[in-house]
């Protein structure tokens, strides 16, 4: 593309006639898959606005919503622990739910992992806070009031969801756009656009679904978006505020960016210190009161209850912090079914740019996002999951992602200015697309819990796990071991989880090699049942 073919800054009516053509075109993109996928960390923050529309309350009830909860089944029904069901209207043996309930054959057996009893007021919540939902909220109240049983449609709802994420993340890549148009040319800021938007876990995670990182990653962005603006600088640096703050009541992470920058302006910009701290203390403020409302504390963090009790059952250990510091960080940046740069190659050039940018004040504002980022990546390292549970890619640094395509700006021209550069720059650019593309394709958890074939040699205390059971079988016969036959592994169990490592089993090759299989196993947009009454007979729910 030529310098004629595209905008100079100046040009504001074309530059926004190129936001738009970035925007829709990565909206269109995002639901080229023509697919969607349920994703347990996206389920309350659909969930919970819809609970809001038809209880009026921002919490759950097993009465409304059994699919937030486990529930214990009894014969004739195959006993379990954890029975699945969406709708009380649903019909089993000729019969609804409600009935079977009422029978005692349905018995509660406790929230999901993403929901937490709060005991103050006999109700539960969304681990992961109000702010994801109501940021959601205005993205599906339009399609509530055309489909009042949008709750008890799993895919159709779903598909919504992924509606509203699409958005978000094409308008972040719109923000990026304008961002960096403040420093260079409309081509590299397009580019940057793109790239977010394209070779990034934004288009096979955050666009998919409305997880709590995507609703973050915009708020982080209106913040920058604002705080590296040029006029009327109170006034754009408290908007960053009230931003940021969102940010901070949404993901705990946040208060290291807020006081990352209150520090900076209070040492350059001392007069704006005052008005971004008041609009930053907003969002926590009202989170705060919901928490004491649910909780009777204000200071109650339902992430960091849940959090524990999942540390302890993957790891055996309560301790969210477990994890060495440099393992988790290798694992997030090589690891091949997580590592960053091994799903998004294209920005390690962010590295060369947050050296530099950390080492020269001349760039400003963007020093104290380059220490946030650099202090996120080391916590989400730290934690006791460093590899996000099941997930496709480098999930837990999502937040931080849009900051690190930022940091490549200053960097870009160097990186394109041969034609060697500009080929090896082509390469690491098509891989990430190539592997993002392939996610929003195919990902379905399948890898997450893989079969594998166990063979246990007379030598060893641990078994041994083979992808292919002929290979199981010769290894068996060569050190007179015994062949087990094929077993499920979990990668979030400690036994399994060497396969993060396992070159081998790269999730990559794993998606490549069975796109037909794993692409069948998503599900369908379901678009033909909004509106459509659901007419299953039976008593209302109980």
């Amino acid at each position: 593309m030529t310098d004629s073919s595209l905008p100079r800054a100046g040009d504001a009516k074309r530059t926004r006639r190129f936001a738009w053509l970035l925007f829709v075109g990565l909206f269109v993109l995002y639901h080229a898959n023509t697919t969607v996928l349920d994703e347990g960390d996206a389920v309350p923050t659909i969930n919970l606005p819809l609970a809001l529309l038809q209880t009026g309350r921002l919490s759950f009830d097993p009465d409304v919503h059994p699919e937030l909860f486990k529930w214990k089944s009894k014969a004739p029904f195959v006993e379990l622990d954890d029975f699945f069901l969406v709708d009380w209207r649903q019909p089993f043996g000729g019969k609804p739910a409600s009935e079977w309930r009422k029978s005692g054959h349905l018995t509660l057996n406790g929230p999901r992992y993403y929901v937490l009893e709060a005991p103050h007021r006999g109700a539960y919540v969304s681990t992961f806070g109000p702010i994801p939902a109501l940021v959601a909220l205005p993205f599906i109240a339009p399609f509530y009031a055309i489909d009042h049983d949008l709750a008890y449609k799993l895919a159709l709802k779903t598909s919504v969801g992924k509606v509203g994420a699409s958005i978000i993340v094409a308008g972040i890549a719109v923000l990026l756009f304008f961002i960096t148009l403040r420093k260079t040319t409309v081509e590299r800021a397009l580019l940057l656009g793109v790239l977010y938007g394209t070779a990034t876990c934004a288009w096979a995670v955050s666009s998919q679904n409305f997880w709590q990182q995507t609703v973050n990653q915009g708020l982080l962005v209106l913040g920058a978006f604002f705080l590296l603006g040029s006029e009327d600088v109170r006034r754009r640096v408290a908007l960053a505020g009230l931003f940021f703050g969102a940010a901070a009541a949404c993901r705990q992470t946040g208060v290291i960016a807020v006081a990352l920058i209150a520090g900076y302006l209070f040492l350059f910009h001392r007069k704006s210190t005052l008005p971004f701290a008041l609009a930053a203390l907003v969002a926590p403020a009202l989170v705060a009161l919901h928490q004491l409302y649910y909780f009777g504390t204000p200071f109650a963090a339902a992430q960091e209850v849940v959090g524990h009790m999942i540390a302890k059952e993957k790891t055996g250990s309560p301790d969210l912090w477990q994890t060495p510091l440099a393992r988790g960080a290798a694992g997030l940046l090589v690891s091949p079914s997580r590592g960053l740069l091994v799903f998004s190659p294209v920005l390690a050039l962010a590295v060369l740019g947050l050296y530099r940018i950390i080492g020269n004040r001349t760039f400003g504002a963007l020093q104290p996002l380059a220490l946030f980022t650099l202090a996120t990546m080391a916590v989400q390292s730290k934690w006791f999951d460093w590899w996000g549970g099941w997930a496709y890619g480098y999930r837990p640094w999502l937040d931080v992602v849009p900051f690190l395509v930022l940091f490549i700006e200053p960097v870009l021209g160097e990186a394109i200015a041969t034609f060697a550069r500009r080929l090896a720059f082509g390469a690491a650019f098509g891989w990430s697309v190539f592997v993002q593309g392939l996610g929003a394709m195919t990902y379905d958890h399948s890898w997450n819990l893989r079969e594998v074939f166990v063979v246990r040699r007379p030598d060893r205390a641990a078994p041994e796990a083979f992808l292919r059971e002929p290979e199981a079988r010769l290894y068996a016969e060569k050190h007179s071991g015994e062949y087990l036959g094929p077993s499920l592994c979990n990668i979030d169990l400690p036994f399994c989880r060497h396969r993060l490592w396992w070159f081998a089993d790269s999730m990559i090759l794993y998606h490549f090699e069975e796109y037909s299989l794993t692409r069948s196993r998503r599900l369908p947009p379901s678009w033909h049942q909004l509106g459509v009454p659901i007419t299953v007979p039976g008593p209302p729910r109980p």
